[in-house]
This record gives structure tokens, sequence and C-alpha cells, in this order.
């Protein structure tokens, strides 16, 4: 009996090693799988004179293959991907499975496997506004996540960081990751369309980010217009903010 019960736990761990090792090797093909694709994308980019590429955010496995590469990434939603994301990103290059409905000017085009690869006219891009429920923005320093894009922007007090983006009338809200290491400055959002503010706030800027600081605007105007989105430091004279990232989206309104 006792014999049976040790031949029963060697074949439960010979199982169990199987499996384990099974996951373990399709892990592996699976976080590699479009490495060769990222490195052949990664040189046709380069051969455009582009450094800057957007790449389905569902596939970040294969970042380290494309820094490596010498191109910069910007993570985005290809199902949701909004024109006006790759302008405020600068990057022209975008990356997606299969033919996603971008209303822009495509200057060149490549595939790699299942990838689409397209090499786009910013300036029109730019000028698409978004729809409801679209979101755009820019992740300015995530080191948390694989190397940042770059530093954090420095906003010093008088120096507000601006943007400008191509809105349609609706409700909006934006946001900025600011903070102040030395708490000595406030945070102010504004939104403003030519010279008049659709909205603003001011709150105390916290030592680290917590939660981004918010601003909810309208768009009344029945034409797209341009909008200024700005984050000032507010507070002594050598006073500034640390700015990790900013992002505005357009409601989906009900009714």
């Amino acid at each position: 009996m006792t014999r049976l019960r040790d031949i029963i736990v060697d074949l439960a761990i010979v199982v169990v090693i199987v499996v384990f090792g099974a996951a373990f090797f399709v892990a592996r093909r699976d976080h590699a799988r479009y490495d060769g694709n990222a490195k052949a994308i990664a040189k046709w980019a380069r051969d455009q004179g582009v450094s800057r590429i957007a790449w389905p955010e569902d596939l970040r496995a294969s970042v380290p293959v494309l820094l490596h590469n010498k191109v910069a990434v910007v993570l985005v939603d290809e199902g949701r991907l909004a024109p006006q994301q790759l302008a405020v990103n600068q990057t022209p290059v975008v990356v997606t499975r299969g033919e996603p409905p971008l209303k822009v000017t495509t200057r060149a085009r490549y595939t790699s496997g299942p990838f689409v690869v397209r090499l786009i006219d910013l300036g029109d891009a730019a000028k698409v506004p978004l729809e409801p429920g679209q979101q755009i923005g820019e992740e300015i320093s995530r080191p948390y996540r694989y190397a940042p894009l770059r530093d954090s922007r420095v906003v010093a007090s008088g120096e507000p960081f601006a943007v400008a983006v191509r809105l349609g009338p609706g409700r909006y809200v934006f946001t900025s990751e600011a903070f102040d290491p030395k708490t000595r400055a406030s945070v102010r959002l504004v939104a403003a369309h030519a010279t008049r503010a659709l909205a603003e706030t001011t709150s105390k800027a916290s030592r680290i980010v917590q939660t981004p600081y918010e601003l909810a605007f309208s768009v009344s105007q029945r034409q797209p217009v341009d909008v200024v989105l700005r984050t000032e430091a507010l507070g002594p004279a050598d006073a500034s903010l640390l700015v990790h990232a900013w992002h505005v989206t357009r409601e989906v309104q009900s009714g």
C-alpha cells in the first residue's frame, strides 16, 4: 500500500513538473512572439527618419525590443485610437493589427506579420476632433512601467505648460498629474478658447502624485475649435511643479 502511495505521489510530481514546464515554454514563446516583427518595424521606422512610434498597449512585452532598436514607444489602445493621440505625442508611425478607420493621410505603408504600419500626416491627425469616449494625452514620465519617454515636465511659476487640442461640441474632463516635492506651489488647471477661459480650478500641490488634478469643461460651438489646456504653478517666484502626464477625455453623454 505504501509502495502504491509513493508511486502516485511520484506521478503527481511528474505531472506538475510537465504542466508547469509546458506553461513556462508557452509563456516564453508568447512573450517573444512579436519580437522579430518589432525589430523589423523599428528598422522600417528609422528608415523613414522616425524615432517615435505608436504601439498596441496590450503588446507591451515587445517594448524592450523596440527601445533596444532605438525607437521610443507610445502605447495606444488600437481599438479606440484617436488620431490626435498621434499628433500630441509626435508619433507619425502607428502600428496596428488590421486597418482601423483613421481619418488621416497615409504617406507610407508597411506590413510585418499581423501588423499594419503606417507613416501618417500629423497635421491631418491634429485636426480630427475626439469622438465620445475617446481620450488623448501624454505619458511624459513612467519609470515604473518601463524606461520613461523623458524626465517629468518642469512647470515654473509664470511659465505654464500649455497644449492645444482640437475639440468639437461636448463635455470634457482635463486631468494633469502634477506635484511639488517642496509643497510650495499650487496647481491651476485652465481650459481656454481664444482669450476666454472655459473653466479653471486651483488646488494646493501634493508632495507626490496621488490622484490627478481634474477640470471639467464644455465646448458649446457647433464646429470644432482649438482649445488650450494649461497646467500652471502658482506661488513664490521660484516655485515650480513636476508633471508626469496629462489627458483630456470626451464624455459620453446619455440621452
